[in-house]
């Protein structure tokens, strides 16, 4: 046994230079390396002049802007740097030892700016940015202890020297350039002890040299020499990176936020590059790098949210990697229709308040939008990194429809950078709910304001305390409740189109001699998780753990979990008896955790028999927890979320009453948009008033509440046509519950009526009416927009 774990013993970095000239030999395409004078003479034969980082011509800015995306965006652009014209300077401040949210909102703010006066042709846009340059130029230092602070300043400034070189004065280009080069250039050489990422295999290998490589680039004249050795130094190093994040099949160990940003910034490198001296030095080629985005598309569930294991949240958006990505491939299927919806809605987004960081990489898509609307194929329904791959992961769906089952393992080790302690741990979907759950990234702010060692992998880290990073808020197995052994990694012994099996002995080590996991999806969207377990000692209390936002209630053996009207059966198969537990997680969080409203672990525990062996099944079954009656109508559809169902046979005038048995069901819009669904006494598609259940976005506080409301003339607005008055109820409705939903209209007054099934009154709303300005006639209708709600037994009365 101890042969065989030692053969999966995690590669040390030292190793990494090695391991990429290995596979460059066994996959035959590699990045290759280059010299401070190639550089020097390709930027000679390029003569690039300004603008040179990204493109050459600003007419592509206008080609971009006639793409339904690009289109979007630009307005988004405007938005926000209108907002910024009016915000003072960013000031140097420190969180701990760190700036980074400084170097964040210069470049968050010059970027934009900056394209905002480039699409506009305005000058105010233009000055704006260059005043914060000039500002963050003027700063004494741009903190070269935390150098990724370094790395984002450097590329704010250069993007912003090089784009609006012909609209700056003399001084402010002296400014700018001596800035970059003695604050940006000069310490990522001499700041020894603090450039550990030159050779490093985490994300700040790609951040860094690609700040490094976009400053030498901007300012290459002025320095040559060091420019050359600066962009050499990045060519010859960031595979590094590439083959510890991508290889072999484009995984991104430190998960999907963090290939955001790590690979934000490496699409920045290359893009800068190819831009300024004519190639990339076929880093594009790194082994699993053209792969990567097929990684992106398989971690993204039907819910939309992310497979979000270690740092990583679970809304990640469509950003600038993945716009860059498809067309450097030429793969349009890469931006297949929901993301182009993705990136419509982005463009969309309107942020009152941006005066401090905000997707400061998004406005760089511009640049490299395209028409996507190309036919695409449907990407595979099973994703495995491989398990060479320095995090294993496996992503499993019964398809790509937002009631899909979706099943995401995590392999992998604690110690990796940004890892947590969930070696086998597991996110699983069906019906449109996400029933086991990763909590995900937490702001780092409040354990480093505390002094926790947040960074430090070691078995007693400060790290393994924090609840979202520790063992016992994630999907995995416990024995004794102990953690598992940091410093080894786990491995996927093998990966079907249903079905993964996870190597977790290592992890377990002093605790079990054999420990694997096993899962399969089933054709109905079910999952059984097998844990076999060998060498324990008897008497071990062995714990299955899975975190959910469902309630959760124990009926005999079985655990019953419901959510949005949707229910989850769980069930143990094992020769041995056990117990359901579920705990809120607040009694497991201490002081220094953020609050995780909602959520609860429930859990299974069984003891070790005598022999030190026992095997359990966990069957996960999905349901709906009601029969559907017969006679449902249900507006929409999986492709369409909003629509309306109009019921020629009911016309409403004079004096009626129009009512319906309803049943919220779930959202099945995107969590940014406001949702409503109920009944209407319709005219035309213009006109018509409608009593609703609404919910919210999450942003907005998620709040259920109903209302009475009127469009007229193809505008909203609750009081347009009648007399002032309260058109909103505050009782909150509950998915999965049946109500009876009516309409009233009287000679002097719009009621809108809740009641229970028992015919009690939940809510009632009523607005006087202006004689001949109301929409007080039409046709009954139903009409829903991003709730999926089934109406039946439509009645009129008179």
């Amino acid at each position: 046994m101890k042969i065989f774990r030692n053969r999966f013993r995690a590669a040390k970095p030292f190793l990494a230079s090695l391991l990429i000239a290995f596979a460059a030999a066994v996959f035959g395409a590699a990045p290759r390396e280059t010299t401070p004078d190639e550089v020097r003479q390709l930027f000679e034969r390029n003569s690039p002049e300004h603008p040179r980082l990204f493109l050459r011509d600003f007419g592509i800015l206008e080609q971009a802007r006639q793409t339904p995306s690009g289109a979007a965006l630009s307005g988004r652009i405007l938005h926000e740097a209108g907002k910024m014209l009016e915000y003072p300077v960013v000031e140097r401040t420190l969180i701990g030892t760190q700036m980074l949210h400084v170097s964040r909102t210069v470049l968050y703010r010059v970027n934009t700016l900056t394209l905002a006066c480039r699409l506009s042709g305005e000058r105010r846009y233009a000055d704006r940015a260059i005043r914060e340059m000039r500002n963050a130029a003027a700063f004494p230092d741009w903190n070269p202890q935390h150098f990724l602070d370094v790395a984002e300043m450097t590329l704010a400034l250069s993007f912003g020297y090089d784009w609006l070189y012909d609209l700056l004065s003399g001084d402010d280009r002296k400014a700018i350039e001596e800035a970059i080069v003695a604050k940006g250039l000069l310490p990522s050489w001499e700041n020894r002890s603090g450039n550990w990422w030159i050779r490093g295999a985490s994300n700040w290998n790609q951040v860094c040299h690609a700040g490094m490589t976009a400053g030498s680039l901007a300012v290459f004249e002025k320095n040559p020499e060091l420019a050359a050795r600066t962009v050499a130094r990045a060519v010859n190093n960031l595979p590094i990176a590439l083959r510890a994040s991508y290889f072999p099949r484009g995984a991104y160990p430190e998960g999907p936020m963090y290939w955001s940003y790590g690979t934000d910034f490496t699409a920045v490198l290359l893009a800068v590059l190819t831009s300024s001296l004519g190639t990339e030095f076929d880093l594009s080629r790194a082994p699993g790098f053209a792969e990567t985005r097929e990684y992106m598309l398989a971690v993204r569930a039907p819910s939309g949210l992310a497979f979000n294991y270690a740092d990583s949240v679970g809304d990640i958006g469509t950003g600038f990697a993945q716009v860059f990505l498809a067309g450097h491939f030429d793969r349009p299927d890469w931006i297949p229709p929901r993301m182009q919806e993705d990136l419509l809605s982005a463009g969309a987004y309107r942020r009152e308040d941006v005066s401090k960081e905000g997707n400061r990489m998004l406005p760089l898509a511009m640049i490299f939008f395209r028409d996507y609307r190309r036919p695409v194929r449907e990407a595979p329904r099973t994703y495995f990194s491989g398990n060479e791959a320095a995090v294993p992961v496996a992503m499993l769906r019964t398809g790509w429809e937002p009631e899909a089952g979706y099943l995401g393992v995590k392999a992998g080790s604690p110690s990796w950078p940004h890892g947590h302690m969930d070696a086998g741990s597991f996110v699983y979907e069906a019906d449109g709910v996400r029933w086991a759950q990763e909590i995900g990234w937490n702001n780092y702010d409040n354990f480093l304001s505390r002094g926790m060692k947040l960074w430090n992998t070691e078995q007693d880290s400060d790290r393994w305390k924090i609840f979202c990073i520790g063992p016992f808020s994630h999907n995995i197995l416990l024995i004794d409740g102990q953690l598992q052994a940091a410093k080894y990694k786990a491995h996927i012994l093998e990966c079907t189109e249903n079905s993964v099996v996870v190597e977790l002995s290592d992890l377990y080590e002093g605790r079990a001699d054999r420990v694997t996991r096993s899962f399969r999806l089933n054709p109905d969207r079910s999952v059984d998780i097998t844990d076999r377990v060998a060498g324990a000692r008897p008497g071990s209390v062995l714990r299955r753990q899975m975190l959910t936002g469902a309630a959760a209630t124990v009926e005999q053996s079985e655990l019953l979990l419901t959510e949005n009207g949707k229910q989850l059966r769980l069930s143990v198969d094992s020769p041995v008896p056990g117990t359901w537990k579920i705990t809120e997680t607040k009694e497991l969080e201490a002081e220094w955790d953020t609050p995780n409203r909602g959520r609860r672990i429930v859990a299974y525990e069984q003891a070790v028999p005598a022999d030190g062996r026992l095997i359990s099944t966990v069957h996960l079954v999905p349901g709906s927890t009601q029969e559907i009656p017969a006679g449902v109508i249900s507006p929409g559809s999986a492709e369409k979320w909003a629509a309306t169902h109009e019921l020629p046979e009911f016309a409403l005038e004079g004096e009626f009453t129009f009512e319906c048995k309803v049943r919220p069901v779930r959202s099945r819009a995107p969590e940014k948009v406001w949702k409503n669904g109920g009944v209407a006494v319709c005219r035309d598609e213009r006109n018509y008033f409608l009593f609703s259940f609404c919910e919210a976005p999450a942003a907005s506080g998620g709040r259920r509440f109903l209302e009475l409301k009127q469009q007229k003339d193809g505008r909203w607005g609750a009081a347009d046509g009648i007399a002032p008055g309260e058109h909103r109820s505050d009782f909150r409705w509950e998915y999965g519950t049946d109500y009876r939903m009516s309409i009233a209209v009287s000679r002097t007054a719009v009621t809108g009526t809740l009641r229970t099934m028992d015919g009690n009154e939940a809510a009632k709303i009523t607005v006087p009416r202006t004689p001949g300005e109301a929409v007080t006639s039409g046709r009954a209708a139903l009409r829903v927009s991003g709730l999926q709600i089934y109406f039946s037994e439509p009645e009129r009365s008179r």
